[in-house]
C-alpha cells in the first residue's frame, strides 16, 4: 500500500515517539506497535512514518515529522536475525564479531541519529528455533537503543504473550507501546473514498456503503478491502467504480480468494503443482496460533526457468511479493481466505512440519559446507525418506542432495558394520577351529595315556577329566564369543531376532553336563529367562510381558524368581 493510499490511518502516527510527538513516551529508545493481522501495522510504517522521516515533510496538516536528521533502517528478523542485523549494519564484520551483543552499537555512527524499524517482529518466535539466538538478538537491540538510536517494533497481537517472557521486552511493553485496533466507520469511509478523490475516481451510488457493510467488524479486514478496491478498479467503467464490478470481483471477502483461484486456473497442470509448492513454502504453520507468512529465497523455491515464470505470474496477480530480500505472500489474508490453500495446508500438516524441518536442516548443512555430521540418521532419515516417496515434487535440489547424502552415509556405515561382522565371524571360526584342535589334542593325549596306563586308574581318570574339561572350555569360549557378537548385532543393527538366537546358542553352550547354566549371558536384550538341562537344550520360561531385569533362586534351589519391567515377579 503506497503513501497516497494510506491516508485513513495517518492520525495514528501522532504519538510521542520523538520530540514533537506527544501521546505516549518513548522511554529508553524503544517502542512496540501491536495489532491483529491486517490491522495496518506494516502499512503504517511503510506508507506513514517512514516517508515522513525520510522526506522531512508533513503528511497531513496535524502530523509533523520529528526534528533532526534521522538515518532510517528497516528489516524483518527472518530465520537468522543476527545475520540480518549484520547484513544491514556491518556486512564486513567477521562472524564472531557480528555475534557480539555490542556489535550493533559499535556499528552505529556516533554523530548520526538512527531509527530502526523491525517489522513483523513475530518472526523471532515463528521462524527462529534456537532460544539462544532470540536472546542474543534482543540483547543486541537493548544494548543499542539510546537517545540517538530508537527502535520501533511491530508485532501481531496474538504473539503479545510471548513478548512478556523476556525482560527486555517487558520494559518496552510497560512504558512505550501503541495498540492498533479496528478501524472505525469514519476511518473505513476515508480508506475507501479519499484515495479515489485524490486520483479523480468516482464511486457509483451505494458502492461505498456496500463495502462498508461487507467489511463489518471483521479483524484483519483492511487487506481484504484493499484487494477488493483494486479488483473493482480493474473492472471500472471509465472513471467510475461500479457495483457490478464490485460483484464480479467477489466483494470484500471473496476478492482475494477469487483472484487466487482465477490465477491458479490459468496455469498448466505442471505449473499448478509448482504454484502449490510455492504457497506451501510461503506459509509458516502455527503452533497454537494462526498460520503466518514465511519469507523464502528464490534458491529455496528453485531457480529453474519454469519456477521463475510461475513466481512472476503470481506476483503479477499481486498474490505474492518479490524483492531482493526474498518472496512473501502479499498478505496473510490470502492464507486465511483462499479455500484451496487451506485444503492444502490442512491435508497433511504433520508432513508439512516434517518438510519444514528438512528444509531447515538442509540449509544448516549447506551453511556448514555439507559437513556429514549435519546429515540425517536413524529414525529422522527413515521418516524423511518415506515422506519424500509420497511427495517427490515437494523437494528442491538442495533437499534432494541432502537426502541422497544421508542415504549414502547410511550405506557406508552399514558396509563398515558388515565388514566388522565378517571380521568377528572369521575370528569365531578361527577360535572354534583352535578349540576343536585343542580338544582333539587333549583327547588324543588322553587315549595315549589310557593305553600306556591301563593298569593305572588314577592316570586314566585324570586324562578323562582333562579331555572333558577341554571340551567344556571350548564350549565356554565359543559361547562367550557368540554372546559378544549378539551385543554387536543388537547395538549396531537392532536385529533383535538374530541377536536373540545368538544369545540362546551362547547360553546352550554354557550349560554344563549337570544341566546347570555355568555362565549367565548378560546383555542388553534380556527378553527371556532360560533353563538348561542335561540334553543341552534351552527351555524358555514364559510369564512376563516385558523385559526380565533380574533372576534369583530360593536358598533350597526349588524355585526361581524373576523380576520384570512390567512390574511383576
Amino acid at each position: 500500500m503506497t503513501e497516497q493510499f494510506h491516508l485513513a490511518r495517518l492520525q495514528v502516527i501522532n504519538w510521542g515517539v520523538f520530540d514533537g510527538y506527544h501521546d505516549i513516551p518513548f522511554s529508553d529508545g524503544g517502542a512496540l506497535i501491536a495489532g491483529a493481522s491486517g490491522s495496518g501495522k506494516s502499512s503504517l510504517l511503510e506508507a506513514g512514518i517512514i516517508p515522513a522521516m525520510k522526506r522531512n515533510r508533513e503528511l497531513i496538516d496535524d502530523v509533523v515529522p520529528p526534528r533532526g536528521n534521522w538515518q532510517v533502517y528497516t528489516l524483518r528478523p527472518t530465520a537468522r536475525p543476527m545475520a540480518k542485523l549484520a547484513d544491514t549494519f556491518f556486512p564486513d564484520a567477521s562472524d564472531e564479531a557480528a555475534e557480539q551483543p555490542t556489535a550493533l552499537t559499535n556499528a552505529l555512527p556516533k554523530a548520526q541519529k538512527t531509527l530502526l524499524f523491525i517489522d513483523q517482529f513475530e518472526e523471532l518466535f515463528t521462524l527462529v528455533n534456537e532460544e539462544a539466538v532470540r536472546e542474543q538478538f534482543l540483547q543486541s537491540l537493548v544494548t543499542a537503543q539510546s537517545n540517538s538510536c530508537k527502535i520501533i517494533l511491530t508485532i501481531r497481537a496474538d504473539f503479545y504473550a510471548q513478548c512478556l517472557r523476556y525482560e527486555q521486552l517487558r520494559d518496552v511493553l510497560e512504558t512505550s507501546q501503541k495498540p492498533i485496533g479496528e478501524m472505525s466507520n469514519e476511518e473505513l469511509v476515508e480508506a475507501i473514498l479519499k484515495p479515489a478523490e485524490k486520483g479523480n475516481w468516482q464511486f457509483q451510488a451505494g458502492l461505498a456503503e456496500d463495502m462498508l457493510e461487507d467489511v463489518g467488524r471483521e479483524p484483519g479486514a483492511l487487506p481484504l478491502l484493499s484487494h477488493a478496491l483494486l479488483e473493482t478498479w480493474k473492472r471500472r467503467r471509465g472513471r467510475i467504480l461500479t457495483l457490478s464490478g464490485y460483484d464480479e470481483a467477489g466483494k470484500v471477502r471473496g476478492a482475494i480468494a477469487q483472484t487466487a483461484e482465477a490465477t491458479y486456473a490459468t496455469l498448466s497442470a505442471e505449473n499448478q503443482k509448482l504454484a502449490q509448492q510455492i504457497f506451501l513454502r510461503l506459509t509458516e504453520l502455527g503452533e497454537g496460533t494462526q498460520d503466518t507468512r514465511r519469507r523464502v529465497s528464490q534458491t529455496e523455491l528453485g531457480d529453474g526457468q519454469t519456477m521463475k515464470t510461475v513466481t512472476q505470474q503470481l506476483a503479477n496477480a499481486r498474490l505474492i511479493t518479490t524483492s531482493q530480500d526474498g518472496i512473501d505472500v502479499a498478505h496473510e489474508a490470502l492464507i486465511r481466505e483462499w479455500p484451496r490453500l487451506r485444503e492444502w495446508l490442512d491435508a497433511n500438516r504433520e508432513g508439512l512440519r516434517l518438510h519444514r524441518q528438512l528444509t531447515e536442516v538442509t540449509q544448516r548443512w549447506e551453511a556448514l559446507n555439507r559437513d556429514e555430521d549435519a546429515l540425517y540418521r536413524g529414525i529422522q532419515l527413515e521418516q524423511a525418506k518415506e515422506w519424500a516417496k509420497t511427495q517427490p515434487e515437494a523437494l528442491n535440489k538442495q533437499e534432494e542432495a541432502f537426502l541422497q547424502a544421508s542415504l549414502k552415509l547410511r550405506q557406508q556405515i552399514e558396509r563398515r558394520r558388515r565388514m566388522q561382522y565378517a571380521g568377528v565371524v572369521i575370528a569365531l571360526v578361527v577360535l572354534v577351529v583352535a578349540s576343536i584342535v585343542a580338544a582333539s589334542i587333549f583327547s588324543q593325549q588322553a587315549s595315549e595315556n589310557e593305553q600306556l596306563a591301563e593298569d593305572n586308574a588314577a592316570i586314566a581318570a585324570t586324562a578323562e577329566a582333562r579331555r572333558v574339561d577341554a571340551e567344556q572350555q571350548s564350549r565356554v569360549s565359543l559361547g562367550q564369543s557368540l554372546a559378544a557378537l549378539s551385543q554387536i548385532v543388537y547395538q549396531d543393527s537392532y536385529d533383535k531376532e538374530l541377536a536373540t538366537l545368538l544369545t540362546l546358542e551362547a547360553a546352550r553352550l554354557n550349560t554344563d553336563n549337570n544341566g546347570q547354566i555355568e555362565w549367565l549371558v548378560n546383555n542388553s536384550l534380556r527378553p527371556f529367562v532360560a533353563s538348561g538341562d542335561e540334553d543341552h537344550f534351552i527351555e524358555i520360561l514364559r510369564g512376563h510381558d516385558s523385559y526380565v531385569l533380574s533372576v534369583a533362586f530360593t536358598p533350597n534351589g526349588s524355585y526361581l524368581a524373576s523380576a520384570s519391567s512390567d512390574q511383576t515377579i
